[in-house]
Order: structure tokens, then sequence, then C-alpha cells
């Protein structure tokens, strides 16, 4: 069951992912600019974080307090849960990023509404 509940989110994420690029691409408007490049950013790597899923296919082991992570794909290879863990860090780096956007073009969008009120 869990198997096929991940090969459907899978699914879901390239589908979706695979949407919102073509409506970034097609539907936007230019003068978005940059948060459009940023949302790019944002679903491009979606999809590379679905497709690293997919062929690591990761596997948890709890045992009461003890936790381990394997790949089932690369059982022999000892880095390559680390550099999974280390992909997913990713994200939270551009939702900082988006956030610092945000704040900034609402800082400059009130400073220069600001002026043009003081003139």
């Amino acid at each position: 069951m869990s198997t096929y509940v991940e090969r459907l989110n899978l699914g879901l994420g390239i589908v979706t992912n695979s949407l919102l690029l073509f409506l970034i691409e097609t539907c936007s408007r230019q003068c978005i600019g940059r948060y459009k490049t940023l949302f790019t950013l944002f679903a491009t790597y979606d999809l590379l974080l679905i497709h690293v899923q997919a062929i690591i296919d990761v596997r948890v082991f709890n045992l009461d307090i003890t936790f381990s992570m394997y790949s089932k794909t690369f059982a022999e290879t000892k880095w390559i849960c680390p550099v999974y863990c280390a992909a997913f860090v990713v994200p939270f780096a551009l939702t900082h990023i988006n956030f610092l956007y945000r704040f900034w073009s609402i800082k400059k969008t009130m400073e220069s509404s600001t002026r043009k009120l003081s003139k």
C-alpha cells in the first residue's frame, strides 16, 4: 500500500510541477520578472527532488528510539543518504529567499509611496 501511495505522490508531483512550469511560461506577465524566475526555480528543483526520490528510493527503519535510513536502490553506498537529506535543505533556503524578496519588494514600494506623499 505505501509503495502505491509513494508512486501516486511522485506522479502527482511531476504532473503538478510540470503544469506549474507550463503556466509560468505561457500565462504569466513579463512585469513580474525576477519573481517568475524564483517560481520557475522552485518548480524545477521540486521536479529534481521528485526524480531523486524515485531513483534513490529511501526507506526508514524505526525501532523505539532508533532511527535509520537506507537506500533500497543503492544499499551498499554509504554517502547516498546524506546527499539525499542535504538535497531537501535547498527548498528551505529558497523559501527564505522568497520571503526576503517579498520583504524588499514591499519595503521598496512603501518607501516610494512615502516619498510621493511627502512631496
